[in-house]
């Protein structure tokens, strides 16, 4: 029995050693070290003019409040207001979610239509975030009609027709690489993203950027932030959890592109330091 233990003991450190030099002789793909010629230019500016249009549309809906909240039913549902404002704006920029806090307010309240009209607010503005989902489902359960059609809808889409947040969430039903640049293509700044994880699992970190940095523009600050750090000089790969030799890569060192990632992450009020 005692020989058993031992050869058991043994066989585990062997293995352990094996693992350790296996471990030892994986690295990361090296980093480029020349810019692609076809590199996306990010424009601030740009993104500054899109954020003050979507801030109007934004003002232009909370304009529209009632200004009369209904009083609280005592129910246990879930404030959507908490997450989708209170740690970091998830319907657009910080002012965007400034703008329409109250009419958030409304909707935490019960109010069906408040609920509605801000999941209309994201559908029509890029980057038509998926997570309006959750404000048609609410409007939905309290009763609103349209926000139920509309949720149907978008639930028995199998195709891309010209609704790009309808479109989106198609690419992620299906996990079509041509429906994701598809959606991508019409403004889905998630979907952007999802084709860059498709780029790097394909080994094509020049793709990869392009398509992170068109999530960028179009207002992802995550994506933003992964840009900004795949772009500076102190970028180190990580190893991707449960995928064999797979690494988060880093780009060709740029700074000043970098900078711009970070500036548009900041305005778009969900960036490092710059929450809302």
């Amino acid at each position: 029995m005692r020989r058993i233990a031992i050869g058991l003991v043994v066989c585990a450190i062997v293995t352990l050693v094996a693992w350790r030099a296996y471990r030892s002789t994986r690295r990361p793909p090296a980093r480029p070290t020349t810019q692609r010629s076809s590199k996306i230019e990010l424009d601030a500016n740009a993104f500054r003019r899109f954020r003050d249009a979507r801030v109007a549309r934004a003002k232009e809906l909370a304009a529209k409040r009632s200004g009369k909240r209904a009083p609280d039913k005592g129910l246990a549902r879930i404030k959507i207001g908490d997450a989708l404002i209170e740690e970091g704006c998830l319907l657009g920029t910080s002012e965007t979610c400034h703008v329409l806090e109250e009419l958030m307010a409304d909707c935490d309240a019960e109010d069906a239509a408040a609920c509605y009209a801000i999941g209309q607010f994201v559908v029509d503005n890029p980057p038509h975030s998926p997570i309006a989902i959750m404000l048609f489902v609410k409007a939905c359960d309290l009763g609103d009609a349209d926000a139920c059609r509309y949720k149907e809808r978008v639930q028995r889409a199998t195709r891309c027709e010209d609704d790009p947040f309808e479109c989106g969430w198609v690419a992620l039903r299906s996990q079509d690489k041509a429906v994701f640049e598809d959606a991508c293509t019409k403004g889905v700044a998630d979907a952007c993203a999802s084709l860059t994880v498709m780029a790097e699992a394909a080994g094509d970190v020049d793709l990869s950027r392009a398509y992170l940095e068109q999530s960028c523009q179009l207002g992802s600050a995550p994506a933003c932030e992964a840009l900004a750090a795949r772009l500076a000089a102190d970028c180190e790969p990580h190893e991707i959890f449960g995928e064999e030799d797979r690494w988060t890569p880093c780009y060709a060192i740029d700074e000043a592109e970098a900078t711009e990632a970070r500036t548009i992450a900041c305005e778009a009020g969900f960036g490092k330091g710059c929450r809302f």
